[in-house]
Parts: structure tokens; C-alpha cells; sequence
């Protein structure tokens, strides 16, 4: 297999230059396929596809060239197909691929999509699905494929997102905010145009590919212009940085927030104090909250975090006063501000009128009870399905059935493709702290199928040549290379069969009728998410 791994933007920038200088990619049409394709820095492109299956697996490889992309309209109109299924080393979909399938209702997407084109699902059946939308976005897989323009106010992307394809928000005028998840890994161009109501984004370091225009811009009079104002903020080192500096926008790095102190009066006893509190932080500003409301905590006289009681108002007495929280002010401060462009230090120092609270004891005691006195069962080892894979845990505490999203909250990551993956069990109200639990992802049984054709040749022309016998064995879904070998026992000495799949019969004298039997055992390699699996079928070859 030949591999020759370049960056996005070159093999961009290549597809493109080959839709006006034809001679750059080399083009063609393997006999063995039902794919045509061209060949760019040793790898192949599909370009069209002229076989009749409905069900369309997208090949590995195509006459020993990793197939990496699939071309603009490669698959448009074609009617016939009702599912595909995008391998994991597929990068690219351009405009349109499968624009016009009408009956396309499956779509199992590449995880390792960096470009999805212009309109690439338009007008399948799955894209016309009201019920493959999710509040007006449509997902496929890791793969933010498009957002109705009545998607408006703020909106979080989902976390496990990994793409956001080419004019994915156009013309979501009503949008003000987008938040971007810690799993985005790719922006495809002109994901965000005519987004006028966005003035900022804070693009996480997990952002390696940004295309052109994706931010910042409305399309007018056929040019694109620059939105006034436009504002990024970004980690160091992120490409975040550099798309700002290359389109002239506004931006900062993300600056650590090292220490936030909080001021509160006095407890007076049996009164309520005041219920406001002032935070500071360094550097100036950074959190720029002033007032909050803390009149719902409860503390006991001595003013100190490690005496504070679990607030409830039904139980305490007069010996009960109010201050702040720490952490209800690090929710409503910093993380209602994260957007401005800060980002907590690793050393994160809280004070409290001056007095050092510690995350570990004073911090987490406020909570009730954290996540690591969870009794967590349930989560088991997993087969890959081509999806993401979620787990079902009983969580309990002393006996006491926990209720996902009133009382915890569950994160993933690597939760799709074989290997080890990460569960996050995060307490929430009474509860805190989190807990990390792991499980496996293993491979899935070979998909594969085979059925062996008859076929016929003409003893006239056996007893001339040798015969070259293409078709007799079908195969699908097949995961990884295929390649086909011989069983001696019950075979024909008269047939053979290469790697590939072709049948020989030798040159000879063959009767009218005979039935020539070949026992063929077809393998499939299988890949990092199937396994390798082999079926033997019996082909026959009828002399006539």
C-alpha cells in the first residue's frame, strides 16, 4: 500500500488545481471496481462510481492507492444508493458528493473527516429526515454536517464534534453566540459566513485546521467582507492565532487567571448580612463580576469554609449566617467569562477575606458529598458499531439510586474507535468532585460478504487460450484488503484464482457441459476496528 501523508491544505489547494489543469492527478478507472478515481500525491480520489449496489462501502484502497478522498459530486443524483459507509482513512468530501441521493437514508461517517464540502448530503434522504436533525443542526457522526438559519441566540456545538463542514452556519443571522467543544478538531471554509450577529469565538487548542473565511466575514456583491469588531481568543500556540493574524482580526491569548479573592462583611448575628460580595482577580479584570448574589449559602458563625453546613434553610437556627460560596462564584464569575478570554492557572489560588481555601478540603466539603464516595456499576467493555459509544451506569450512594443530570453528569472521550476509552462521572448539586472510570472498545466481527456467480466459457475458445474469467465472486462490506487463494480439495487442477480475485482456466479440451468446480477461501484483513474474517465459497464455470 502506498502512503504518502501531506497537509490538508496542499491536497486542497491539488484538488482544486486539478478541475483546470487535468494533467496534474492521474486519472482512472480500475477494472476490479465499480469506482472511478484520480491519483494525487499517491493516493487516490473518488471521482465517480458506476455500479449498481445500494448499499455503497467506500473501498480502502483502489489498485494499491490508500483511497483518502471523495471528489465534488462523485455520487450526486444517483438515486439507487440507500447507505454508505466512509471508511476511517477518508479526509475529504467535497461539494456535493452525495447531493441529489434521494433514497440515501445511512451514513456511517469517516472519524477523520478535516473537510466536509459545500451541500456534500443535500437533498438525501437523511438530510430531509426532520428527525436526523437535532434543534435544527444536523449531525453525522463526529461531523457537524448543517444549521437551519432559524438556529438563533446562543449555541453550544456538541462535545464529541470533531468537524464543522463548509458553510455549516450560513445565513444563521439570529445566532449571537457559538461555543466550540474541547473535541473540535477542524473548520472547513466558510463555516460561519453571514453570522453578523457572532462578534467573538473562543477556538479551544484542539482546533488544528481553520479554512478560509470560516470566521469573521458576510458575503456582499460577490466579495467577502470583513465583520468590524470581529474578536478571537485562543490559546498559545493555537491556529486560532494565526488565522486571526492572517485575516486582521482582533485577538488575544487566552491569559491564566493565577489568583481570584472574594470580600464579603462581616456576619452580624441574628441578622442577614448583606448579600452581595465583591471578587477580584489577578490579572485586573479578568473577572469582571462585581455583585453577586450569595444570600441562598449558609455558614456557621466562625466564618471558616470547613465548618460550613449543607445549605438547608429548614433545619439550621439562629446561630446561621450567610456568605459566599466558592465554587458558586467560580461557576457564575469565571466560567460565565471564559468567553472574554481568560482561563484558570493550573495553580488556581482562592482566597476568602484573605485567608487560603484549598480545592481538596474546603472547597469540595461545600458540595455535601463528592464523586468519589459513588458506588459506580454497569459501565462494561464495548464492540465497535462505527458510532459514538455511550454507557448506562447505576450510580449509588449509600444505597440511594443517583439520577443522571440532577445528580451527575457523564463526559467521554476516544468513546468511538477501538482502544481505551474515558468515562467522567461529575457530581452536580449536593454532589461533587468526578470521578474517571475507563473501558474497552474492541474490535468488531469482519462485516463481510461473499457470494460466488456462475459463469460460463466456451470450449471453442478454451481449446485456443487460456481463459480469463472477471466477475465470479461478489464481495461487501469487506473491512480492509481483500485477497482470495485456492482450496486444493474439491477444486478443479484445470482452475486457479490470483490475490486479486481473477479465475484462470487453463488451455484444454473441455466437453460440452462439465461443470468446472473452484473452492476459493476469501480474506478480508480487516483494520484498527474489525477484525480479519475468511469465507470459502464454491465457484463454478459451465462449458458450453
Amino acid at each position: 500500500m502506498k502512503i504518502f501523508r501531506k497537509s490538508l491544505s496542499l491536497i486542497l489547494a491539488l484538488l482544486m488545481l486539478s478541475a483546470v489543469f487535468a494533467v496534474m492527478p492521474i486519472s482512472a478507472s480500475a477494472e476490479d471496481t465499480d469506482f472511478t478515481y484520480k491519483v494525487i500525491l499517491e493516493r487516490a480520489v473518488i471521482t465517480g462510481y458506476k455500479g449498481t449496489d445500494t448499499e455503497v462501502e467506500i473501498p480502502y484502497e483502489i489498485d494499491d492507492y490508500e483511497v483518502f478522498g471523495i471528489d465534488k459530486y462523485a455520487f450526486a443524483n444517483n438515486t439507487s444508493i440507500t447507505s454508505v459507509n466512509i471508511h476511517d482513512f477518508v479526509e475529504t468530501i467535497g461539494e456535493g458528493a452525495f447531493s441529489g441521493c434521494t433514497n440515501l437514508s445511512e451514513v456511517r461517517m469517516s472519524s477523520n473527516v478535516e473537510y466536509l464540502g459545500k451541500d456534500a448530503f443535500f437533498n438525501t434522504a437523511i438530510y430531509n429526515s426532520e428527525s436526523a436533525w437535532t434543534d435544527n443542526v444536523l449531525y453525522l457522526d463526529s461531523v457537524l454536517v448543517k444549521a437551519l438559519p432559524s438556529v438563533s441566540g446562543k449555541y453550544e456545538i456538541e462535545f464529541g464534534t470533531m468537524t464543522v463542514g463548509c458553510e455549516a452556519f450560513r445565513d444563521c443571522g439570529q445566532l449571537t453566540e457559538v461555543v466550540l467543544p474541547d473535541t473540535l478538531k477542524y473548520i472547513s471554509s466558510d463555516a460561519f459566513l453571514n453570522c453578523k450577529g457572532v462578534k467573538d469565538v473562543t477556538v479551544p487548542n484542539s482546533v488544528t485546521e481553520i479554512d478560509s473565511h470560516a470566521f469573521g466575514y458576510f458575503f456582499e456583491d460577490d466579495a467577502y467582507i470583513r465583520i468590524n469588531d470581529f474578536y478571537i481568543y485562543y490559546e498559545k500556540g493555537s491556529v486560532a492565532g494565526s488565522y486571526a493574524d492572517q485575516n486582521g482580526f482582533y485577538s488575544s491569548e487566552i491569559a491564566e487567571v493565577k489568583s481570584v479573592n472574594i470580600q464579603y462583611k462581616d456576619p452580624v448575628v441574628g441578622e442577614v448580612m448583606d448579600t452581595t460580595a465583591v471578587l477580584s482577580s489577578n490579572p485586573s479584570g479578568a473577572l469582571d463580576v462585581s455583585k453577586v448574589n450569595i444570600s441562598h449559602w449558609l455558614m456557621t458563625k466562625t466564618g471558616y469554609l470547613e465548618d460550613a453546613a449543607v445549605p438547608d434553610f429548614g433545619r439550621f437556627g439562629e446561630e446561621m449566617y450567610y456568605m459566599p460560596y466558592v465554587q458558586e462564584f467560580y461557576n457564575m464569575a469565571f466560567l460565565d467569562h471564559i468567553k472574554k478570554g481568560y482561563k484558570a492557572s493550573p495553580d488556581l489560588a482562592v482566597t476568602v477575606n484573605g485567608r487560603r481555601i484549598y480545592a481538596d478540603k474546603d472547597m469540595l466539603v461545600l458540595t455535601g458529598v463528592t464523586a468519589d464516595k459513588f458506588k459506580i456499576s454497569g459501565i462494561t467493555n464495548k464492540t465497535y458499531t462505527g458510532k459514538l459509544i455511550v454507557q448506562k451506569p447505576t450510580v449509588t450512594y449509600n444505597g440511594k439510586k443517583l439520577k443522571e443530570g440532577v445528580d451527575y453528569l457523564l463526559a467521554y472521550s476516544d468513546n468511538k474507535n477501538v482502544g481505551t476509552s474515558s468515562i467522567t462521572i461529575i457530581g452536580e448539586g449536593f454532589y461533587g468532585g468526578m470521578v474517571d472510570k475507563t473501558f474497552k472498545i474492541t474490535k468488531a466481527n469482519q462485516p463481510m460478504t461473499v457470494k460466488a456467480n456462475v459463469k460460463s466459457v466456451k470450449a471453442a475458445n478454451a481449446k485456443k487460450t487460456k481463459q480469463t474469467i472477471k466477475g465470479t465472486i461478489t464481495v461487501k462490506k469487506a473491512q480492509g484488503t481483500v485477497s482470495y487463494k485456492k482450496v486444493s480439495k474439491g477444486s478443479s487442477k484445470n482452475l486457479t484464482i490470483s490475490a486479486k480475485g481473477v479465475v484462470t482456466l487453463k488451455k484444454g479440451n473441455y466437453k460440452k457441459g462439465t461443470v468446472l468446480k473452484l473452492n476459493v477461501k476469501v480474506t478480508a484483513k480487516g483494520n484498527k476496528n474489525y477484525k480479519s474474517g475468511n469465507k470459502t465459497v464454491t465457484v463454478k464455470i459451465k462449458v458450453k
